[in-house]
């Protein structure tokens, strides 16, 4: 028997993804997990809030989807302690809006809502949509508030009052939690 037969799904809530000026800053660039940057800290834990509060799901739009598969970038991110689902990454054109405008066109899923989280602030059409990070502190709890505003519609449950510290710890490569004070 067929459950979903007349069913619509439901809509779904995207993020996309920059890595360099929102997850990774200069500071945590320092630290390395192997021969990579780690994400920073305090970056990841807003990511994990806004994904918490909104149930949304990751599309990267990062070059590092130049360098790495969706699978490698799944695993790059889990290791980072980044609790998602990751969807796909956008295709390589000439501009990051036309290619997220060319993965919504393409995409098969219903979409409620998305954002996009970047430190580039050149998106066109789509700059209704962004939450525009600084490249020297990356995404912050404040632009993680933001970003869930725009992803919840009126009449959601959500909270009203950001976090208290810390939400889900970020980790490195061998499973251990990150702490603030490790990031030098």
């Amino acid at each position: 028997m067929d459950f979903n037969r007349g069913w619509a799904a439901a809509p779904i809530k995207i993020v996309f993804l920059d890595f360099d000026g929102v997850i990774i800053t200069p500071e945590s660039s320092f630290r390395r997990i192997g021969p990579l940057e780690a994400a920073h800290p305090k970056a990841i834990e807003a990511l994990n809030y806004l994904l918490s509060e909104t149930g949304a799901r990751l599309v990267i739009s990062s070059t590092w989807r130049e360098d790495y598969s969706v699978e490698e970038l799944r695993k790059l991110l889990k290791g980072w302690g980044v609790a998602a689902e990751i969807l796909g990454t956008t295709p390589l054109l000439d501009q990051r809006s036309e290619e997220i405008q060319s993965w919504l066109d393409e995409c098969s899923l219903p979409i409620g809502a998305f954002v996009i989280l970047d430190d580039m602030t050149d998106m066109g059409h789509l700059a209704s949509r962004l939450i525009n990070t600084d490249f020297e502190t990356g995404l912050t709890m404040s632009h993680a508030v933001a970003a869930r505003d725009l992803l919840i519609a009126p009449g959601d449950q959500r909270s009203d009052k950001e976090p208290s510290w810390p939400l889900l710890s970020p980790r490195d490569s061998t499973g251990t939690p990150i702490r603030s004070s490790m990031v030098r």
